[in-house]
């Protein structure tokens, strides 16, 4: 009897130990989906705080691991969400779509630290999974964008510390001569931008427009300010992409707030540096029958005029409020380029700075 006892304890203590484990695992897969909720929400940080201590409860969990993997990359913390999503798509044997979401955004966290083999080999597998539609697709776009596709694979290229710069081979020119074009745009723009360089800027260089919708899914010139990748025509400005990239990228790992008058017309100031922006301005406003201006009504709605007119007129612009603000409240700007930032930031001299801007580009 005593013995009979002694194995009913033990069998009935093995039974409690796994019912408790049980609940610990149904505990913690009660709480995933309100942290996929948090992340869809945008409200990174809560669900980022949420997952991690639920991780410690479970640290092999593949789906806790692919949400903060998921948000690390989200976060530009590229680094950091490697091992997270390697421990996703490893734990999860059965392969879901875990595995499939894992691979799709270990493939962007490895072509932002300057892995592009390592993405393409994940991205690859990824799409040849077939797991899951809306990974898959994410996938094979970025395979595209990145210019990791056998499309690329014939290009013409060149490298620098800072640039990755590739070349159809239709086009029939140096590539060497454009990356020496953007290093000396990124030398220019840091005279008035501070940046430290994190990636290679990806440029590719079409021979035509046309073919870009049907390789990358996008219209030439394509930018994505994120990824640091220009997909332009061999004729468009290889400076004012640059630009752009840069003063995007100023406050990394925070995305601006754009206002086009600013951001696109950095862009426009860095490609005509050298020109009479001034001038360039007068013409256009006379040739468009322009009789009466304010930079504002332009600032606060960028479908204001023509778009003719914009390229001139916000470089300009840029231009005046650099000579006349500074360079270092223009970055202060660059962080939110909003007109009610700019408000705080030059205070009363502001509408100055707009009246006297207007007479100088009407007189």
């Amino acid at each position: 009897m005593k013995k009979l006892s002694f194995f009913t304890i033990i069998l009935l203590i093995s039974l409690l130990i796994f019912l408790s484990m049980q609940n610990i695992d149904q505990s913690v897969e009660e709480k995933i989906p309100p942290i996929w909720e948090l992340y869809y929400k945008g409200e990174l940080n809560q669900a980022l705080g949420l997952a991690i201590s639920l991780l410690s409860k479970s640290p092999e969990h593949p789906e806790i691991n692919l949400i903060i993997g998921r948000i690390y990359v989200d976060l530009k913390q590229y680094v950091v969400a490697i091992p997270y999503l390697e421990k996703a798509i490893k734990n999860d044997p059965n392969f879901t779509k875990i595995k499939s979401w894992a691979l799709a955004y270990q493939g962007v966290a490895f072509y932002m630290t300057n892995q592009p083999i390592e993405a393409k080999r994940v991205l690859q597998f990824c799409v040849d999974l077939n797991i899951e539609k809306d990974s898959v697709a994410f996938a094979r776009k970025r395979i595209s964008i990145y210019g990791l596709s056998v499309f690329f694979e014939d290009w013409k290229n060149t490298f620098s510390n800072d640039f990755s710069i590739f070349m159809q081979p239709a086009v029939g020119l140096d590539v060497k001569s454009f990356l020496q074009n953007a290093e000396e745009s990124l030398k220019l723009v840091k005279t008035i931008v501070p940046y430290e360089s994190r990636k290679r800027i990806n440029i590719f260089l079409w021979q035509s427009w046309e073919t870009g919708p049907i390789i990358i899914g996008e219209n030439i010139p394509y930018e994505n300010y994120v990824y640091l990748v220009s997909h332009l025509n061999y004729k468009d400005s290889i400076a004012r992409s640059i630009a752009k990239i840069v003063v995007y990228n100023r406050y990394f790992p925070l995305d601006p707030i754009v206002s086009p008058i600013i951001f696109e017309g950095f862009g426009y100031y860095i490609e005509k540096y050298n020109s009479d922006l001034y001038k360039e301005a007068k013409e256009v406003i006379k040739n468009q029958n322009i009789l009466s201006f304010t930079i504002k009504k332009l600032w606060l709605d960028w479908n204001a005029m023509p778009s003719q007119v914009k390229p001139s007129i916000s470089a300009a612009f840029v231009k005046y409020l650099i000579e006349v603000g500074g360079i270092q409240k223009f970055n202060e700007l660059l962080k939110d380029m909003s007109y009610g930032n700019a408000e705080k930031i030059y205070g009363s001299s502001l509408e100055k700075i707009i009246s006297d801007f207007d007479k100088k580009v009407l007189q």
